[in-house]
């Protein structure tokens, strides 16, 4: 059986840089020979320069808390080594170590694709070049695309969570970027595994099987599920909300226009309900897809640069339904082992 290829987009491993979440059962599977995994140099470089960005907030936020604990109840910790650096290094060498044990292949950018991509940047050539300049798209592509070509690799797919960048309006990958090559493209880990389970011989297990058995005879299994997690499941959704802006939360534009730089503090979730349930069963996993509607409360805060004292005030306390795109990965012991919400949508 020929591996399948997996050509893995930036975005894929955002909140997932270590393949310790949805993303496991790549290395797991391309360890087995199933599917090989390309990483271009470019998404490697894109993803540690993320990964700075976000440890060194993490790591001020430890700090800070070491130095209240430290006045408040005498306890002193070795912080020494945790340094941005060192935390970007660790990720660097994860990286490294793949490649060196083949479970990744590095594809390197080949500077004989530049004169291509500028022809596009100048002409303004759709998809990576219409209204915004994404040249870093552009290379990652056409570096996939030039090592596709160079090693004669058939029935390869892209991984992208990011349709648009790639795909016309009809999900098809986008007319200027057709390639006689066999390529298409995923949006997520478990579309790529669910088209692909004949192929890849992915059976799903005896003991899944019967939970996705006991999920179709119960209308209320993934309810049941979200409330038995409901302390995760309230982490997620906050967790999820932060992306937006103060303004997203009020409906008509005057609100809108006054909130423009503000903050807001999410308060008491309540979950209203779960619609649309779909289940697939691959290999030890149930994966759950739908939608989440819960209502929020949220504190409105108004920014006002010309108080260096106060620069917020208090601008409002709101009750807000918001509906997210739901994906869960439910164990053989029915336990969530992975939730992603997507998409939140404040409904008005």
């Amino acid at each position: 059986m020929n591996p399948l290829h997996v050509l893995i987009d930036t975005n894929i491993l955002y909140d997932d840089p270590y393949f310790r979440s949805q993303n496991e059962i790549l290395i797991e599977y391309a360890k087995q020979g199933k599917i090989r995994l390309f990483l271009s140099d470019v998404v490697v470089q894109e993803l540690l320069q993320r990964h700075k960005i976000r440890v060194r907030e993490y790591i001020n936020v430890i700090k800070r808390a070491h130095s209240q604990l430290k006045k408040t109840a005498e306890i002193s910790m070795d912080l020494s080594d945790l340094t941005r650096d060192n935390l970007v290094r660790h990720l660097e060498t994860f990286y490294d170590n793949l490649v060196e044990e083949e479970v990744l292949v590095s594809v390197k950018t080949d500077p004989t694709i530049f004169p291509e991509i500028l022809n596009l940047c100048l002409n303004k050539a759709a998809p990576f070049f219409n209204n915004k300049n994404e040249f870093k798209d552009s290379v990652i592509w056409h570096s996939y695309v030039h090592y596709i070509k160079n090693n004669k690799i058939k029935d390869s797919c892209l991984l992208t969570n990011n349709h648009k960048d790639f795909c016309d309006k009809d999900g098809e990958l986008h007319p200027n970027l057709k390639v006689d090559i066999a390529l298409k493209v995923y949006s997520s880990t478990k579309s790529l595994l669910t088209e692909n389970q004949g192929n890849l011989d992915i059976q799903p297990t005896r003991q899944i099987v019967m939970v996705l058995e006991s999920a179709k005879r119960n209308p209320q299994f993934t309810w049941e599920l979200l409330n038995d997690n409901l302390k995760q499941i309230k982490d997620e959704i906050r967790y999820y909300l932060d992306g937006l802006e103060a303004s997203a939360f009020v409906k008509d534009d005057l609100s809108k226009i006054t909130l423009v730089g503000g903050l807001y503090f999410v308060g008491d979730v309540e979950l209203k309900s779960v619609e649309d349930i779909e289940y697939e069963a691959i290999d030890s996993l149930l994966y759950v897809t739908g939608t989440l509607i819960c209502n929020v409360a949220i504190e409105l805060m108004k920014h006002q640069p010309e108080d260096d004292d106060e620069p917020y005030f208090h601008y409002g306390d709101i009750n807000v339904d918001v509906e997210f795109e739901l994906s869960l990965d439910v164990d053989e012991s029915r336990s969530i082992e992975y939730v992603e919400l997507s998409k939140p949508n404040v409904l008005f």
